[in-house]
């Protein structure tokens, strides 16, 4: 290789905007608690659209559903999601939460 740096530990050069400042390589995210969510370490749903909007395909799959935040944001985005949790009380939390979410978006 050659470049002194481990394959993995390269980077490639951001490009800078016109005025020459180069893009943030990170996202800003309120991670205020949701209210009602009992969920120890609910996602934060912002971070969750923004990781829905970047991923490809049509369906999401969530290995750790939690409380099912990102079902929530597949489907604000029109997106299909598949939750997998071994929680049971977690599964209950999160299809009451995509019911409601449903209950809502009929209702408008």
């Amino acid at each position: 290789m050659g470049h002194g740096r481990p394959l993995h530990r390269r980077h490639r050069p951001l490009e800078a905007d016109e005025a020459g400042a180069r893009p943030k390589s990170y996202i800003e995210i309120h991670t205020g608690r949701e209210k009602g969510n009992p969920h120890p370490a609910p996602m934060a749903l912002d971070l969750a659209l923004h990781l829905v909007k970047l991923s490809g395909g049509s369906t999401i799959i969530d290995p750790f559903a939690g409380s099912g935040t990102t079902a929530v944001a597949a489907r604000k985005l029109g997106r299909s999601a598949v939750l997998i949790e071994r929680d049971e009380a977690y599964c209950e939390l999160a299809a009451d939460r995509l019911s409601q979410l449903s209950l809502l978006t009929e209702a408008s």
